[in-house]
């Protein structure tokens, strides 16, 4: 459901996390914020993954629960900054209701970034603070050498004061941009 954490099968030989259900989607989000802790509760440094991927082994409901997005705005230590291949399944039924900066699935990206092959679905992201900025379903705001590739946002709502979009609602710093193949429908 995306509230329970527990973390993905990892191969160090491809340097692979791989994805099965919501629970290890949100350990990802943990990692990066963290908020992660150890079994004595204390927090692990946060991890910004670089040079690592994280792969979509099948579909993933998050079931309408409230979800943490990956990373956290403003803090230039938690960003997520690996590949995550969705491998074509869909992510559906995200729900953002909590007024965050960054509110989208992944908060904020940095370094040299590539998501790519993920449909996300039925993604409710309502964020209505008047000091709330960069909400989409996909990518709250990005750093650095971006690449966003057939990514769909389909059936989904996103509503917010500023700076608000389907894929990418904020282009930060960027050293280059490239979204190629990406679509928003029914939104």
């Amino acid at each position: 459901d995306g509230e329970t954490i527990s973390a993905p099968a990892y191969n160090e030989e491809t340097k692979t996390y791989s994805i099965t259900d919501g629970s290890e989607l949100a350990w990802l989000a943990a990692a990066v914020s963290g908020t992660l802790t150890d079994n004595t509760k204390a927090n692990l440094p946060a991890d910004s993954f670089a040079g690592k991927t994280f792969v979509l082994t099948k579909d993933i409901n998050l079931g309408d629960a409230e979800w943490t997005p990956i990373g956290k705005l403003n803090d230039n230590s938690k960003h997520f900054e690996g590949t995550f291949d969705g491998q074509g399944h869909v992510i559906s039924n995200m729900r953002i209701t909590k007024g965050v900066n960054g509110a989208a699935l992944f908060k904020s990206i940095a370094g040299t970034v590539t998501i790519k092959n993920v449909t996300i679905e039925k993604a409710s992201v309502v964020y209505p603070g008047q000091d709330d900025f960069y909400g989409s379903a996909l990518v709250g705001t990005a750093y650095g050498k971006v690449t966003i590739e057939n990514v769909t946002v389909k059936d989904s709502y996103i509503s917010g004061n500023n700076k608000v979009a389907g894929i990418l609602a904020h282009d930060g710093v960027m050293n280059s941009l490239t979204i190629d193949d990406c679509h928003v429908e029914g939104c």
